[in-house]
């Protein structure tokens, strides 16, 4: 049975009791004499919470870490709305496997010989599945009219039906979430909307170590905070523009002044893009490391063979003047006793040195 209302949405079947188990949740909230309010995290990762929530809320909360409890300090419902997305950080970092099962048959492509619509197909599914399925109003006629086509299938076999479902969704400029409803999962598709600099409304809040549980969903749409401490964001979020194909549903947004970086979007481009720009960050660290090695200034004592310290002093000191990357922060001393050449340079400065003193120490003929 379909129940619609054009004003407010399409609901699909009843809601299942089947919920995700050992998702850990936030503890009651307690309110300290400070001021702050103090939110048990439980088992969730508190570092990656607490990064994910302030570049969620910005500077409309303050927040700090004891241990696994999150101190929040904000007017108005700032608290209420940090509330809120701790509820749904806990209900996504469990993941959504299991969250939309698999019909118990096959879902049809073709009826009567036509492609049946996506409206059908989720009608479909959430009649297979017992799982409520939510559909704005202002979508319903819109999905009524957009065809399912999937070339050499007529059905989809019921393990493949969840992924199918996001893929065609994707396809069409949507995206789904999921919503914890008392003891129930429900599914709701988001409708398409206008691009701009924000993430997407009601996308599940990921913290960044979770988001492998998103790797494989196509259309569930979420939103998390990627820390880059290596990479100027700012710069990275405007020179990675192309790497966003639909501004509609894929964000990245630089978070405040730090060096984090909020992706939203569906779930596979999201894991995607972030596994890229960690991997990028991490090569970035690398470089400057290998960089900072380079320019680290090192001294190290040449004992000559067969040259005379002052002598070899003066030439290296004069063959060195034309070539200014090299000279440049060379410091040269002689220790008459051991007849050595003391060289402070530059680690990259330091073979061309090694190699020129080698060259010229040599029995005169």
């Amino acid at each position: 049975m379909i129940i619609t209302s054009l004003v407010v949405a399409a609901v699909f079947a009843l809601p299942s009791p089947a919920q995700k188990e050992g998702v850990a949740t936030p503890a009651p909230v307690e309110q300290s004499d400070a001021g702050w309010t103090r939110i048990s995290l439980g088992s969730l990762d508190a570092k990656s919470i607490l990064t994910l929530l302030q570049g969620q809320m910005g500077s409309e909360v303050k927040l700090r870490l004891e241990g696994q409890v999150l101190l929040a300090q904000g007017g108005g419902g700032t608290i209420d709305i940090l509330r809120t997305h701790l509820e749904r950080v806990a209900f996504a970092s469990g993941g959504p496997d299991g969250l939309m099962p698999a019909p118990k048959a096959d879902l049809p492509l073709v009826v009567d010989g036509q492609p049946i619509s996506l409206f059908a197909l989720l009608d479909m599914y959430a009649r297979g599945t017992g799982l409520a399925c939510i559909i704005p109003g202002d979508e319903v006629s819109s999905l009524q009219g957009t065809p399912v086509k999937v070339l050499g299938r007529t059905s989809i076999v019921p393990a493949e039906a969840p992924f199918m479902i996001e893929s065609l969704l994707l396809q069409s400029g949507r995206m789904l979430t999921l919503d914890k409803v008392g003891e129930s999962t429900t599914l709701r598709i988001l409708g398409r909307r206008g691009s701009g600099m924000h993430p997407a409304p009601g996308s599940l809040l990921v913290p960044e170590i979770h988001l492998f549980h998103y790797a494989h969903h196509p259309a569930i749409a979420i939103t998390t905070v990627v820390s880059l401490p290596s990479t100027d964001v700012r710069s990275l979020s405007n020179t990675a523009r192309q790497l966003i194909r639909n501004p509609n549903l894929q964000q990245m947004i630089p978070a405040g002044s730090g060096n984090s970086m909020i992706l939203s979007g569906p779930g596979e481009w999201v894991f995607n893009l972030a596994s890229m720009l960690r991997l990028s960050d991490t090569i970035q660290a690398e470089e400057r490391a290998r960089l900072q090695t380079l320019h680290a200034q090192v001294t190290e004592v040449f004992i000559l063979k067969h040259a005379k310290a002052s002598d070899l002093s003066s030439l290296v000191h004069a063959m060195m003047i034309s070539k200014k990357d090299i000279h440049q922060g060379l410091k040269m001393t002689t220790d008459p006793r051991l007849n050595a050449l003391v060289i402070s340079c530059k680690e990259m400065q330091l073979k061309p040195i090694k190699d020129l003193i080698a060259q010229l120490d040599i029995k005169a003929q």
